[in-house]
């Protein structure tokens, strides 16, 4: 049955390969079989609600892989679905079951797969300005991703691909329709398998010089944990999801206050460089602690300034929505010049 996902953008179903290859199965299974005395399964796609602006959009966490069919025209979430990201085995491992999850929300929409010619995503990794390469990825996720080629991969299935970091997608998408929307001078910062950053000077998403990052969680200190980054004592080898799974942590627990140190220097850092005005914050850490936004604010009120008062602290109006929503209109917020003095990304959920 179709679902209706108008009044819960922000639920999400967890599919595994193994729930996806029965669905498959059984819908081969249906339509081949002419003699069963079960009915031909009648499928009726509506193709005046398939405009130019529907696209096949994925959010690609560490842990999870977040995918929808999005009308980027409407800001609408029609589907999604949801399976495990696996990023140890590679991106090109997990592209069938993404394709396989798409097929899945379209048939929920009542949208017929080839009416859908357009396809957004957003990585943890660093990407091209034209958005059709992946430049760079943390050690231990998607390392295939640098020497795939997404753009063949995109047009052998009849799509155009557009690809942009995770964090920047959640931005876009919080100022397209969230809680940053009419707002230039802003920030988003993603807590979860990581640690994101994105932001934005006079309402378009800055970019560094070399379609990479300064990553704001990946500023080394002197000692400390080893990073996926290559350096030590960096805000995520600290205070990142991932770090709290290598040491056996779950959250919110015994880390709750030091992890809150750390967030609050990387967000005194953003403040210090961009002077945002409003800091959404993310991810799948701040989902799951809602006292967090207000307890980060309360430590960044104390941070002494040369002048003017820290940013208003936002929790994200559209939850998993926003990366996906992001995903599929990236380029509209982004900035065509690149930002030589420095940027921001690293990421999320």
């Amino acid at each position: 049955s179709t679902r209706d996902w108008s009044s819960d953008v922000c639920s999400s179903d967890l599919y595994t390969e193994s729930h996806l290859a029965e669905l498959q199965q059984a819908e081969v299974g249906c339509h081949a079989n002419k003699d069963t005395h079960h009915p031909k399964e009648s499928i009726h796609f509506d193709m005046s609600q398939a405009p130019s602006t529907l696209t096949f959009a994925a959010d690609i966490g560490g842990t999870r892989i977040k995918l929808g069919l999005v009308d980027a025209g409407t800001f609408t979430v029609l589907a999604r679905e949801t399976i495990p990201a696996m990023a140890g085995e590679g991106i090109a491992a997990r592209l069938p079951f993404m394709v396989e999850a798409w097929r899945l929300c379209a048939k929920s929409a009542g949208i017929d797969p080839a009416a859908v010619t357009r396809v957004g995503m957003g990585l943890p990794c660093a990407i091209s300005a034209d958005g059709s390469r992946v430049l760079g990825t943390p050690s231990g996720k998607f390392t295939d991703a640098p020497r795939f080629d997404f753009a063949k991969w995109a047009d052998d299935h009849g799509w155009q691909i557009r690809m942009e970091n995770d964090a920047r997608c959640a931005l876009a998408g919080e100022m397209a329709c969230g809680s940053l929307k009419n707002l230039a001078n802003v920030a988003m910062v993603t807590l979860g398998t990581g640690i994101g950053v994105a932001v934005a000077v006079g309402g378009k998403i800055l970019r560094g010089a070399g379609q990479g990052s300064l990553m704001f969680a990946h500023m080394a200190q002197a000692s400390g944990p080893a990073c996926i980054c290559g350096r030590n004592g960096c805000a995520e080898a600290r205070a990142g999801g991932w770090a709290f799974q290598r040491d056996g942590l779950s959250w919110p627990g015994p880390q709750r206050t030091a992890a809150l140190e750390v967030w609050a220097q990387v967000l005194d850092a953003i403040c210090t460089a961009y002077d945002p005005t409003h800091i959404a914050m993310g991810g799948g850490l701040v989902a799951a602690d809602h006292s967090l936004v207000d307890d980060l604010q309360t430590l960044l009120d104390r941070q002494p300034r040369l002048a003017g008062k820290a940013p208003a602290l936002v929790a994200s109006a559209l939850g998993e929505s926003g990366p996906l929503l992001g995903a599929s209109r990236s380029e509209e917020h982004t900035s065509e010049t690149p930002v030589t003095s420095g940027y921001l990304v690293c990421r999320l959920l």
